[in-house]
């Protein structure tokens, strides 16, 4: 199991979580994240095939062009 910190995890016990995590099951590479509007990488150009977020709390699939990475 991966998990990410979601912008509800505020307190001590969620620092240890990531933000964003990368994963790979057999040849295909996940990155799993929160909230789509805080991806920081291109994941075409970092070889991701599959991102997943939860945000909304709505389930969804869609094939999306891949967001570019929020300047830092």
């Amino acid at each position: 199991m991966t998990v990410v910190r979601g912008n509800n995890d505020r307190e001590a016990w969620a620092r240890a979580i990531p933000v964003s995590a990368k994963l790979q099951v057999g040849p295909v590479v996940l990155y799993a994240i929160h909230d789509l509007k805080d991806i920081e990488i291109a994941p075409a150009a970092a070889g991701i095939r599959v991102v997943v977020s939860g945000h909304s709390h709505r389930p969804a699939c869609a094939v999306l062009p891949c967001p570019s990475p929020r300047p830092n």
